[in-house]
């Protein structure tokens, strides 16, 4: 048998090769168009709502360039810290993608895709505050007044040191769930969050008693970015190419803008007649796009389609 193949390669070489190359290029094809499978953080319950604007971003972005080869997006079925989240991407496991506000450390850590996903709106800053509260609130005029007051956070966001250099007392803990019951039990006055997060947060947390702070907002420059291994260079930049057609071909602004959470936001205006306090963020790379107005959100413009 082995000679009657080797006899046959001699007398058919010509053949035999086309043959071979053949079902290569069969094999290549074949792995050219099989699926990129993309894991994403698993969300929590209290998150869902805003979280899924970040995964249908996502899904836009990799659509864009599905003829590159088709993806797959699966959730993380691991519950894990914001810490955790970013370990485990750093480290290749668990995770692809995630999102989150961006950092000179974090940016150290993991590779950036920089363009602001939400267009600075986390930036804009409200509070969860005790209902009865409210009129010590309503009296505050100046930061330094605020100041006097403790804010409640995450231990590794990157808002609480941007809160500490801007010398607002912070007190943190590692699980986002423990601030709303550390909040009702009064370890700390408020918790600054998103106008995207804010109003969505207390619907889930209607039997406690707090409510959306109405007088003040907290702005500062707070992007957020989908960031991969820092050795994904291919996946990152498949995203950046999938996002920047989405900015170009109009599809990110319908999707921001048209988003039901983000929308609901604008029809409550919800910066109208609140007080500014405007805080530095000492924190940001100097790549940051600061000075590309097409990538930030103003409230200005939330009439945009």
């Amino acid at each position: 048998m082995h000679f009657y193949l080797i006899e046959l390669f001699r007398a058919r070489g010509v053949l035999v090769c086309v043959v071979v190359l053949c079902l290569f290029s069969i094999q290549s094809e074949g792995a050219e168009t099989k699926s990129r499978q993309v894991v994403i953080p698993r969300v929590d319950v209290t998150n869902a709502e805003h979280a899924n604007y970040f995964v249908e971003l996502l899904t836009l972005a990799l659509s864009k360039t599905v003829s590159e080869s088709p993806f797959k997006i699966n959730h993380s079925n691991k519950e894990m810290s914001q810490g955790r989240i970013i370990s485990a991407l750093e480290q290749g496991v668990e995770l692809d993608v995630i999102w989150t506000m961006t950092s000179k450390q974090r940016e150290s850590r993991l590779l950036p895709i920089r363009i602001p996903l939400l267009k600075g709106m986390m930036g804009y800053r409200v509070f969860l505050i005790r209902a009865e509260d409210q009129i010590k609130f309503s009296g505050i005029q100046t930061l330094d007044q605020l100041k006097r007051l403790r804010a409640g956070q995450g231990t590794h966001w990157p808002d609480t040191k941007i809160l500490q250099s801007n010398g607002l007392d912070v007190v943190t803990t590692v699980k986002f769930e423990l601030l709303f019951p550390m909040l009702e039990s009064e370890r700390f006055d408020y918790f600054p969050r998103g106008i995207n997060e804010a109003w969505v947060e207390l619907q889930h947390h209607g039997e406690k008693r707090i409510m959306v702070e109405p007088t003040i907002v907290l702005k500062y420059h707070a992007p957020m970015y989908f960031f991969v291994q820092r050795s994904d260079n291919a996946l990152a930049e498949r995203i950046e190419r999938g996002l920047i057609q989405a900015i170009k071909d109009g599809s990110f602004d319908r999707l921001f803008y048209g988003f039901p959470g983000h929308q609901a936001i604008f029809n409550q205006e919800a910066l109208r007649g609140r007080k500014i306090f405007e805080l530095s963020n000492p924190y940001l790379s100097e790549a940051t796009p600061i000075n590309n107005p097409d990538l930030w959100f103003t409230p200005e413009a939330v009439n945009r389609p």
